[in-house]
């Protein structure tokens, strides 16, 4: 039955490892290949291992900013696209006010998430860092706690509070900012202790070196 929700033409490229990312909305395109790992958590299909393993290796090798963030539009996408994957390996054609929307990080935690249970690889333990970091802590404003980003300035002279131009740049405010990041927003910051430890029997693995108890 879940086969029958699957997209064939973007889960199928994936398999084959084909990056036809470039234009694609890319929040609208993370949840599918997270329901392909959890498929094949379940059931054991290679083919969906494959799914989530070639796309974090495309997005991260392809699409991935040196924060960890990704998505901007611009290059061919244009920059009224921001929150579509841009054109690969030209990342820094899309440097703005408005680059990696707060939803794809949160979403890309929840993807490598599973890829770290599945191998306990090195590298995806640092790019998951990379994203909680950079990507993660930076966007709520530290003068008014629970107003957010929802996309993250990276351009040249540009800054967070004050890279608001209109639309969606800039921190949000208390009563009209209701994006969808402050849903994941809300998700995310009540979870900061998530995944800083994962056990396998008696071993325990270090994620994030970050205080706990």
């Amino acid at each position: 039955m879940a086969q029958q929700f699957d997209d064939g033409q973007f889960l199928g490229a994936l398999a084959l490892n084909m990056d036809f990312l470039t234009g694609v909305h890319a929040n609208s395109h993370v949840p599918p290949v997270i329901g392909s790992g959890r498929r094949y958590s379940i059931t054991g299909e290679q083919q969906y291992r494959s799914i989530i393993e070639n796309f974090y290796s495309l997005v991260w090798n392809n699409h991935t900013y040196s924060t960890g963030g990704s998505n901007g539009g611009n290059g061919s996408v244009g920059f009224d696209q921001q929150e579509h994957y841009s054109d690969p390996n030209l990342l820094s054609q899309t440097l703005w006010n408005n680059n990696q929307e707060f939803c794809v990080q949160y979403n890309m935690l929840r993807l490598i998430r599973m890829l770290i249970q599945w191998t306990g690889k090195v590298q995806y333990a640092n790019s998951y860092e990379r994203i909680y970091v950079n990507s993660i802590w930076g966007t709520q404003n530290p003068e008014e706690p629970g107003h957010m980003l929802y996309s993250y300035p990276l351009g040249e002279g540009v800054s967070k509070p004050t890279s608001v131009g209109g639309g969606d740049v800039g921190y949000g405010t208390q009563f009209d900012s209701f994006w969808c990041c402050y849903t994941t927003a809300i998700d995310q910051w009540t979870k900061m202790s998530d995944s800083i430890y994962f056990r396998q029997n008696s071993s325990i693995y270090v994620n994030l070196f970050v205080s706990s108890e």
